[in-house]
């Protein structure tokens, strides 16, 4: 059932079409999980080879891959003691289907491998759904058959300058 806005019932067709295509884009935004937790100081190393490990054990059989995973470690604007595991899926069931094929006696083992390094209650999940920015998809496509014809059209041996050969500055001063 689709749901319109006030200002669709007032006559304002193009707004209403842009909600309802906005709307069927972020159908389809993907999911961000992130499992985030802290080291004690001097177990970063062994703590990322433990989290690695899990990934390549414990995590494949509930199905990450090296595609749909992200290791990251804290550098800056966070706590460099933060490990985080981030994986993409297409929606909130499929990371409910994966937290529930992760195995349980496989992942218990590794827990209480990792547990002298990890900070007592430090680790959490966080998900994020992604959030398509308007027209991003119709830009992509248009620069990539500006490319495309740009390719096409340029002769043997020529280079493209890409968006024109104009050194003119708009540049104003206040």
């Amino acid at each position: 059932m689709q749901t319109f806005s006030r200002s669709c019932l007032t006559g304002r067709h193009a707004k209403c079409v842009a909600i309802s295509r906005l709307r069927s884009v972020q159908a389809k935004a993907s999911v961000h999980a992130r499992w985030c937790l802290d080291v004690r100081y001097g177990c970063k190393a062994e703590a990322t080879a433990l989290l690695q490990e899990w990934v390549a054990t414990v995590g494949s059989q509930a199905g990450l891959t090296a595609a749909n995973t992200r290791l990251s470690s804290g550098w800056l604007g966070v706590p460099e003691s933060r490990l985080e595991m981030e994986v993409s899926f297409d929606s909130m069931a499929d990371w409910e289907a994966f937290l529930s094929a992760v195995p349980f006696q496989g992942h218990k083992a590794w827990s209480q491998r990792i547990q002298s390094m990890v900070v007592d209650g430090s680790p959490v999940w966080q998900v994020h759904r992604s959030e398509p920015l308007p027209g991003a998809a119709s830009s992509a496509a248009a620069a990539a058959a500006t490319a495309a014809s740009g390719a096409a059209g340029a002769a043997p041996g020529s280079r493209s300058t890409g968006a024109g050969s104009s050194s003119s500055s708009s540049s104003s001063s206040s």
